[in-house]
């Protein structure tokens, strides 16, 4: 499980520079650009599908310590708020991970466009 992106160059601004290289120049290298990408894309997709799974994770313990409470008769509604939420996050979450990996695979359509235009494939 992967909660937090591995930058490439080892930080945010080294990969902000190793990104801004290839829109600085004229010529662009799209192999080199296409691999950087893959593995820019490859990791925000598995941080993301980590943290959706920790948190549906989280969210089902949240529901059955609700489910629990119910069964015993203690005050269950300071439960049922968090789980909302959490059941919300957990949407957005995965919201945006289906939006991303349609970016991903547009710009990645992109990328393979351009190189068979550049090479002649």
């Amino acid at each position: 499980m992967k909660l937090l992106r591995t930058y490439i160059g080892g930080s945010k601004k080294n990969e902000i520079d190793i990104f801004s290289e290839f829109y600085s120049s004229n010529e662009i290298n799209w192999v080199k650009y296409l691999n950087l990408f893959n593995i820019f894309s490859n990791d925000f997709v598995l941080v993301l599908s980590s943290r959706l799974k920790l948190l549906k994770i989280t969210t089902h313990i949240l529901f059955l310590v609700t489910i629990f409470f119910m069964l015993i008769n203690i005050n269950y509604l300071f439960l049922i708020i968090p789980s909302f939420l959490f059941w919300f996050f957990e949407y957005k979450l995965n919201l945006k991970k289906r939006k991303i990996e349609v970016l991903n695979k547009f710009t990645i359509s992109i990328i393979k466009r351009e190189m068979n235009k550049m090479y002649n494939l």
